[in-house]
């Protein structure tokens, strides 16, 4: 079970501006990141460390829902 992260549970200001190292949408950070019993603790996905792997839609190539969308069509083949 992977452990996600909302505004709502953190206490985030979702009107202060995004922050270095503090994930624009769920508020997790290095020291407290998501973690997903397959894949492990979530990574930045931006140059400005304000969005987590976990929280990252299919869109983003290093997100996790892109890399989970390359295995399930790997297992296809």
């Amino acid at each position: 079970m992977s452990t996600n992260h909302t505004p709502q549970n953190c206490g985030m200001d979702m009107e202060k501006e995004p922050e270095a190292g503090i994930c624009k949408v769920c508020g997790c950070i290095d020291d407290h990141a998501c973690y997903d019993p397959d894949y492990g603790p979530c990574w930045w996905t931006d140059e400005t460390y304000t969005l987590c792997s976990h929280c990252a839609g299919p869109e983003d190539p290093d997100s996790l829902a892109a890399l989970r969308l390359i295995e399930k069509e790997e297992d296809v083949w």
